[in-house]
């Protein structure tokens, strides 16, 4: 009672149905019209950054009890977090490779559309190394995820002396995320002989066009995925006795002091343990074939003690003019009196 009854016939669901179908075929097209055209080089990115980038220096971290144990029995230890359409990702996983085999997989761009099922091609369109050693590589990533296609310009850092690869987009082209920033760090692993620890931290921020799975997928599934590939492509190339790149010249941390296993079954990992991250001076692993490294106040102390010698030379020089030059006046001056004598 009180309440009009509504009868829905056939006809009814009917047009209903097709204005639903209607109404997804629209903003499909629309979301894919967007997606078409935001990732291209025709024009700047609409912005020059708003995440905050990482350094390229290491990252520390402390886990719990369960992470630990999900750690030593082979599972990737995920902490995401996520405000809107913005949000990022840390992740750990041991791989059973040695770092720089773990690092080469890592860097190896270019074939990326071979291990990620999501990455349908990467383009690198510039690679520059800096004379510190540090590699600087510009590529575009098309990705897919379900009908959708991404395609974003990043620039990817290499750190040899840390083992660490950050990236930023590269500004002066359009990408189809509103900003991404990241961090990969491999380090030797804290108890296991060949075994590497891996560390992946991504933060992203996206469009508000972009769906709903698409944004969970790319803040915890896809960093997931991420060290996952890099796991199972290090562990084969490792069991094909694949040992890494070498970087001769290149002198690094030594990070052992820096993992904390505590009585409780937590751990850490403190960066700030390592007197070499400390000074900004890294440990030389072999003394015959490497140097320590100058520190920046070293070498300005360095400069003004051989800026203090030159100026003691010119002095010196100055002073030995000047005697030479009295003295020249002196021996004259006798000469005269003897020629004259009456003055």
């Amino acid at each position: 009672p009180g309440y009009k009854k509504i009868n829905i016939n056939n006809q009814s669901i009917t047009l209903i149905i097709m204005f639903s179908k209607v109404f997804v075929a629209i903003s499909l097209f629309v979301i894919l019209q967007l997606s078409c055209e935001a990732g291209t080089k025709k024009k700047p990115h609409h912005h020059k950054g708003v995440l905050p980038p990482f350094d390229g220096g290491h990252l520390s971290y402390n886990i719990s009890v369960e992470q630990n144990k999900k750690l030593k029995a082979g599972e990737p230890v995920v902490v995401s977090e996520r405000e809107g359409k913005a949000g990022g990702a840390v992740v750990l996983q041991d791989v059973h490779a040695l770092p720089d085999v773990c690092m080469d997989k890592i860097r190896d761009f270019g074939n990326y559309q071979k291990y990620v099922s999501t990455v349908k091609g990467v383009d690198i369109y510039k690679e520059e190394v800096l004379s510190n050693s540090t590699v600087l590589t510009s590529a575009q990533f098309n990705v897919r995820v379900s009908i959708l296609s991404f395609s974003y310009f990043l620039i990817m850092k290499f750190k040899p002396e840390l083992n660490t690869v950050t990236w930023t987009m590269d500004y002066q082209y359009s990408s189809d995320f509103d900003d991404n920033v990241g961090h990969w760090q491999v380090m030797p692993h804290p108890s296991k002989e060949g075994w590497s620890r891996v560390l992946y931290s991504c933060q992203v921020k996206l469009p508000n066009w972009i769906p709903e799975f698409v944004v969970s997928f790319l803040m915890k599934s896809a960093a997931i995925e991420a060290t996952g590939w890099v796991k199972v492509e290090s562990e084969k190339a490792a069991a094909n006795g694949i040992k890494g790149s070498e970087y001769p010249g290149i002198s690094r941390p030594d990070l052992g002091p820096c993992f904390v296993e505590l009585p409780d079954g937590s751990a850490s990992y403190d960066k700030s343990c390592s007197k070499s991250f400390e000074e900004g001076v890294v440990t030389v692993q072999d003394s015959s074939t490497t140097t320590p490294e100058v520190t920046e106040a070293e070498q300005q102390e360095e400069e003004q003690v051989a800026e203090e010698v030159v100026e003691e030379q010119v002095e010196e020089t100055q002073s030995e003019e000047e005697q030479q030059q009295v003295g020249e006046e002196e021996g004259q001056g006798e000469q005269q009196e003897e020629e004259n004598p009456e003055l």
